[in-house]
């Protein structure tokens, strides 16, 4: 009978943790992004997915000297960093349907991103 106390005692902890730990959310574990933590790497992630699948993207977007956000809808082809200061900034380079050339996009500057048509 000691054995049997001995097994259970440690199967006991783990339903416990279990108990608590989907009591407060469950066991989710996210995959840490290459591009870092926040809002700007979800957006990196969600184009870098678009880009793997050859998917368009819409997002609002609002250069510095303008006051409205302007809807466009790209071709992404690559994420890089721009080195304009003494930051690097997270971009994306791709085909702008509305202006017809290919563009670069910072993603501080972006809004509303998502995959176009879904």
């Amino acid at each position: 009978m000691p054995w049997l106390l001995k097994a259970a005692c440690p199967l006991a902890g783990l339903l416990v943790f279990w108990l608590v730990a989907n009591a407060y959310g469950g066991f989710t574990t996210k995959i840490p992004s290459k591009y870092g933590s926040g809002y700007i790497a979800d957006r990196a992630d969600l184009i870098d997915r678009a880009i793997s699948a050859g998917n368009r993207i819409e997002f609002l977007y609002k250069k510095s000297h303008e006051l409205q956000h302007t809807k466009r809808i790209v071709k992404p082809s690559r994420i890089l960093y721009l080195k304009p200061g003494r930051t690097m900034t997270l971009c994306v380079s791709g085909y702008c349907l509305d202006r017809k050339q290919d563009r670069t996009f910072l993603l501080t500057r972006m809004t509303d991103v998502k995959v176009a048509g879904a």
